[in-house]
C-alpha cells in the first residue's frame, strides 16, 4: 500500500470520528437551541461532501499551475479575510470571522493559511533563491506572514494569527533562512506576544485562569473546569458513546473548540489515546511524503499543510487539558467547524497530489535509467560487432 493509500485510510477515519462525535456531543443543545437534534449534524455531513469534493480538486490539480498562481491566490484570500471588517463579515460570540453567503458561513481564515503556505513556497522555490536566501528574502517572508497574522488578529483570532507565524517560521527555517534572522525574530515575538497579551484583558484573564485555575471555578476558569471534569470521568474506557454529562450545558463550546474533551469523557483514555495516535501517524506519512519530493514547491506545500494540521490539532488537546491557555483553534477533522473541516481535506489533497507526483517521477526515473541500460547495451552490442566478437 502506498503512502498516500494511508494518509487517505486516516483521513476518513478521523472525519468519521468526528461526524460521530459532533452528533453526540451537540444533539442536545440543537434539540434546545433548534428543536432539531440533528441540525449541527445535518451542517457537519453537508461540510464533509464540500471537503471530500475539495480533497478531489486538490489531488488532481496541477502543481505546477498552482505554484504561478500561488501570489494571486494569497492576494485573494487576504482580501477575504479583510473583508470580514466590512459589512460582509458575520459577528459570533464576540469575535467577527465569518462570511455570510447563501445562508452558509465560512471562516476566511481558513482559507488564508493556505494561501500564506502557497505564497512562501512559491516565492522560497525560486531558483536563484535555492543556494542562497539573503536579508531581503527574509524580510519578504516576514512581510507576507506579519500582514497575513495581522489581518487574522484583529477580528480577533489570536490562535489562527499564533499558527501563520509558527508555521511560517518552521518554512523559512527549513527552507534555509539564515539562523540568525529566525533567531532575532524569535526575541523579538516574545515582547510583541506579551504585548498583545496585556493590551488585552480577556487574554490577560486567560492566562491567570490557566496559571491558577481553581482560583475561580465559577468564573473566569470555569470552561476549562469543565474540560477536567469530562476528561476524568472518562478514566480508561469512558462512560459510553452518548452517555456524556458534561455536554448536557456544563462545558461551552462542547461541539467545537473543546468537543476532546467530551470524546475523552465517553471513550476514554483508550479513545482519547487512539485519536492521537492517529495525528501522529499522519503526520509520519505526510512529512515523509514531503522529505521523498525533489522539487521545492511541493516540498515547502506539503510540508505547510501537514504542520497547519498537527500544530493545530497539538494546540487544541493542550488547551483542553489546560497545558496552555485557552484559545479559539479547533481540532482537525474531529470539531464542528465547516471551513475548518475542508480546508483540511482539501490540505490532506494536496499533499497526496505530492505523494503521487512522487511515484510518478520515481516512474519515469526507472523508465530512464531502463532506456540508458538499453541504450548502453546496443552500444556494447556494435563494438562486439566491429571487432569480430559476434556474428551479425
Amino acid at each position: 500500500m502506498k503512502d498516500r493509500h494511508y494518509i487517505l485510510i486516516i483521513s476518513i477515519a478521523l472525519t468519521l470520528v468526528g461526524i460521530v462525535m459532533v452528533f453526540s456531543s451537540s444533539a442536545v443543545y440543537a434539540e434546545a437551541l433548534y428543536a432539531n437534534s440533528f441540525f449541527f449534524l445535518k451542517k457537519e455531513l453537508l461540510w464533509v461532501m464540500v471537503g471530500s469534493l475539495m480533497l478531489v480538486i486538490s489531488y488532481n490539480v496541477n502543481l505546477k499551475f498552482l505554484r504561478k498562481v500561488s501570489p494571486y491566490l494569497f492576494v485573494l484570500t487576504l482580501l477575504l479575510v479583510l473583508a470580514t471588517y466590512t459589512s460582509l463579515g458575520v459577528k459570533v460570540g464576540g469575535a467577527k470571522r465569518w462570511i455570510r453567503m447563501s445562508g452558509i458561513n465560512f471562516q476566511p481564515s481558513e482559507f488564508l493559511k493556505f494561501g500564506v503556505a502557497c505564497i512562501l513556497g512559491w516565492y522560497l522555490s525560486q531558483e536563484k533563491l535555492i543556494k542562497e536566501k539573503t536579508f531581503k528574502d527574509f524580510c519578504f517572508c516576514l512581510f507576507i506572514i506579519g500582514i497575513a497574522a495581522l489581518s487574522v488578529l484583529g477580528q480577533p483570532d489570536f490562535g489562527t494569527s499564533s499558527l501563520i507565524g509558527v508555521v511560517g517560521f518552521i518554512i523559512m527555517f527549513v527552507a534555509g533562512i539564515n539562523i540568525r534572522y529566525l533567531l532575532s525574530l524569535f526575541l523579538f515575538s516574545i515582547p510583541l506576544a506579551y504585548f498583545f497579551i496585556v493590551k488585552f484583558p480577556y487574554r490577560l484573564l486567560r492566562v491567570i485562569s490557566f496559571l491558577d485555575p481553581w482560583e475561580d471555578p465559577q468564573g473566569k476558569s470555569f470552561q476549562i473546569i469543565q474540560s477536567f471534569l469530562a476528561i476524568g470521568r472518562g478514566k480508561v474506557t469512558g462512560v459510553g458513546l452518548g452517555e456524556s454529562t458534561q455536554k448536557l450545558f456544563y462545558l461551552p463550546a462542547a461541539h467545537t473548540d473543546f468537543i476532546f474533551s467530551i470524546l475523552a469523557e465517553e471513550l476514554g483514555f483508550v479513545g482519547a489515546v487512539s485519536v492521537i495516535l492517529a495525528f501522529v501517524i499522519l503526520a509520519f506519512f505526510c512529512i515523509k511524503i514531503a522529505m521523498k519530493s525533489q522539487n521545492v514547491f511541493s516540498y515547502l506545500l506539503a510540508l505547510s499543510c501537514i504542520l497547519y494540521i498537527t500544530i493545530q490539532a497539538i494546540f487544541n488537546i493542550a488547551v483542553v487539558t489546560g497545558s496552555v491557555p485557552t484559545k479559539g483553534i479547533a481540532l482537525p477533522f474531529i470539531s464542528f467547524g465547516g471551513s475548518s473541516l475542508a480546508l483540511t481535506l482539501f490540505a490532506i489533497g494536496f499533499i497526496m497530489n505530492v505523494s503521487k507526483q512522487n511515484e510518478s517521477l520515481k516512474i519515469s526515473v526507472k523508465q530512464n535509467a531502463g532506456v540508458n541500460q538499453e541504450d548502453k547495451l546496443r552500444r556494447k552490442i556494435r563494438r562486439a560487432k566491429r571487432f569480430g566478437l559476434v556474428s551479425v
